[in-house]
């Protein structure tokens, strides 16, 4: 029975009316007619106060989380370090500078890891921060073994001492169910070891005391590592950062490109704040260090850009005017050329005389039948393809019609890894000289033309740049490519590619992912003036006397302080 006052509406007749988003003064939640709601006596999932009310406000956001959730803003995981770095938090130690410097390196790479937020997702900064710590002897390369005294068993997933160290360090809250129960971490996912120990066979070992020394001697090469890179973190650094990052195959992505050198810097930096090595030469060594991280921050993005513009349009259309000159690609000989036509030929009639009573092209004439609507399509119809024709790269845009092909040709052809000397804009038209028009075409007045619409970037060998890495045998020293036209005489003299510098012509956009000392590598064509090649005596006092160049292959790009 229903109070006094009130009416009770039966089932058939309630109307769902909603719950109001936006309470009143009072801060109850209310139904659509205004009347307030009450809790029921047994609890579900799913209950909870759907009206913005003052009790359901969330708790104030710090200003790292307020960044991140505003709309369209980000902020790099380095931001968020660096607004932290120079904290109390920050602050380790004190290092006892009188235990080995081998044992305070580890405990300190330790306390770097666990001080800060490692981002998660595609970010991949653990997974170059294992990589780091392998190159340096903090993580070990466990060998394989084989055990020839007992039998084989079913392979097991292997662990190390290095795995469960990191599970202590793991400073990640587990994840909590809605059942308040919690989740254990995610399984440490084990570094990659170094390509150069894939496909290795497992060494045999006979007794437990092979196995001591297997693992023994990785210890000792750990050790090793760790205290060359105390000795000289400048070079390890440069190793690192250029010819480690490209044997591991590290420089193939743009994100390792930036976040590699900013993870190590905030490892060489934490080292220095909290005075790890108090002592004058290893503090002395990690500060100079820093001067090599800071050139690869810089340079290691832009040795991506460039190999994605490089060559550019102007060196295209070259190597399409005077042919290619790498030392892959071959023309074609003539009997090649006439077969691969023959069995062209020979297989269009075949296909053709398949059936040679249907029509293949159709009349321009439109069928007045039944069941032929003039907006169908023609069934017999060559089908249309709506594909742009291929636009070749050309001389024209840049130059006009130039005499070019004309006056000049291919000349010496060089492979080898230059380094970027110097690089400059097109000098103001004024400043350049004036050729007067003859009956014949001018050589001089055409690389006059060429200086006024092209940048040039002079590159001057890089002998020993393969010293260390070995990585690239066939372009450690420059070499002459058979390409070559020639022979080249007495004036100009003879080009020597070990010790003569060479100047490219480019487009002037490229200018700005030029920085001086970063290597290029490929093949390197000359704009040889036609009088100069044969017996032609006929020659004139040349106005220019550089002769330019252009790309015709890249195919290394390196940062200056590759090692």
């Amino acid at each position: 029975m229903a109070p006094p006052g009130v009416t009770i509406i039966p089932f058939k007749d309630f109307k769902e009316r909603g719950i109001q988003m936006f309470p009143e003064n009072d801060d109850i939640e209310r139904d659509g007619l205004g009347i307030p709601t009450i809790e029921l006596n047994k609890r579900h999932d799913t209950d909870q106060c759907k009206t913005e009310t003052k009790k359901k406000k969330k708790a104030e956001l710090l200003p790292i989380q307020k960044t991140l959730s505003a709309p369209g803003a980000r902020k790099e995981w380095w931001d968020i370090w660096m607004e932290t770095e120079d904290s109390k938090l920050k602050m380790t130690g004190p290092y006892d500078p009188h235990t080995s410097p081998l044992d305070r390196l580890y405990e300190a790479a330790a306390d770097f890891r666990k001080t800060r937020t490692w981002p998660q997702g595609p970010t991949g900064i653990a997974t170059s921060w294992d990589q780091f710590r392998l190159f340096i002897g903090l993580l070990s390369n466990t060998p394989v073994w084989t055990r020839t005294d007992k039998p084989q068993l079913e392979d097991e997933p292997e662990s190390s001492d290095d795995e469960a160290e990191f599970a202590k360090e793991q400073t990640i809250e587990a994840q909590t169910s809605r059942s308040g129960s919690k989740r254990p971490p995610p399984p440490r996912v084990r570094a990659r070891p170094p390509y150069a120990l894939y496909g290795m066979e497992p060494i045999p070992v006979s007794n437990d005391q092979e196995v001591k020394t297997l693992l023994n001697n990785e210890n000792v090469r750990r050790e090793e590592q760790m205290i060359e890179f105390l000795n000289d973190p400048e070079l390890k650094m440069r190793i690192f950062l250029s010819s480690y990052m490209r044997k591991q195959g590290l420089i193939w992505t743009d994100k390792n490109l930036i976040n590699i050198p900013r993870l190590v810097e905030f490892f060489v930096r934490f080292l220095i704040r909290n005075r790890v090595f108090p002592e004058p030469d290893f503090d002395r060594e990690l500060r100079r260090s820093l001067a090599v991280i800071e050139l690869a921050e810089k340079e290691l993005i832009l040795t991506s850009k460039i190999a994605k513009q490089i060559p550019d349009d102007f060196s295209k259309a070259c190597f399409e005017c005077f042919g290619r000159k790498s030392p892959d690609v071959k023309r074609p000989k003539l009997d090649d050329e006439t077969t691969h036509a023959k069995t062209a030929v020979d297989k269009f009639e075949d296909e053709d005389n398949i059936n040679p009573d249907i029509e293949a092209v159709p009349t321009w004439a439109k069928s007045e039948g039944w069941g032929l609507n003039s907006d169908d399509p023609d069934p017999w119809a060559i089908p249309i393809v709506d594909w742009d024709p291929i636009v070749k790269p050309s001389l024209l845009p840049f130059l006009g019609p130039t005499a070019l092909p004309i006056t000049h040709t291919s000349g010496i052809v060089e492979c080898s890894v230059r380094r970027v000397k110097s690089y400059s804009e097109s000098p103001p038209p004024a400043t350049l000289p004036k050729s007067a028009l003859t009956k014949e075409e001018d050589p001089d007045a055409v690389e006059i033309e060429l200086e006024r619409h092209f940048a040039k970037v002079v590159l001057s060998p890089w002998a020993g740049w393969d010293d260390y890495s070995d990585e690239m045998p066939h372009m450690a020293k420059p070499r002459i490519l058979e390409t070559s036209s020639g022979p080249i005489h007495e004036n100009p003299r003879p080009h020597d590619p070990f010790n003569d510098d060479i100047t490219l012509l480019v487009e002037p956009a490229l200018l700005p992912l030029l920085s001086p000392g970063v290597g290029l590598g490929g093949t390197w064509v000359q704009l040889a003036r036609i009088q100069d090649l044969g017996s032609d005596k006929r020659k004139k006092k040349s106005k220019v006397t550089t002769r330019y160049w252009y790309i015709d292959e890249l195919v290394l790009t390196l940062p200056s302080y590759h090692t």
